[in-house]
């Protein structure tokens, strides 16, 4: 997601940096700041965040750090492999 306020901004940036996925921006009106929905549920207030989503596209967990990181995903690793059998969970598409 994006933080910019001008849409142009993060365009250029999206050009400049070859950014290839998909990006959330929430236009403000009239040039007053945007208030960007999903930041706000999130509590996202600064660029990089990290939000982890599991294979159901499900918000994991929000803003984990450091050492915690890899155990967080290590688990939704792991829980793929339960519920999918382990030759799904590890496709490489």
């Amino acid at each position: 997601m994006s933080l910019d306020k001008h849409q142009d901004e993060l365009e250029q940036y999206i050009t400049d940096a070859g950014v290839e996925w998909p990006q959330i921006f929430f236009p403000g009106e009239d040039g007053a700041p945007a208030r960007n929905l999903v930041a706000n549920q999130y509590g996202v207030t600064r660029i990089p965040s990290m939000i982890l989503i599991d294979r159901s596209g499900r918000v994991a967990h929000v803003k984990p750090r450091g050492p915690q990181l890899e155990g967080l995903i290590a688990d939704l690793i792991a829980d793929d492999r339960d519920s999918l059998g382990e030759e799904e969970a590890v496709s490489t598409e």
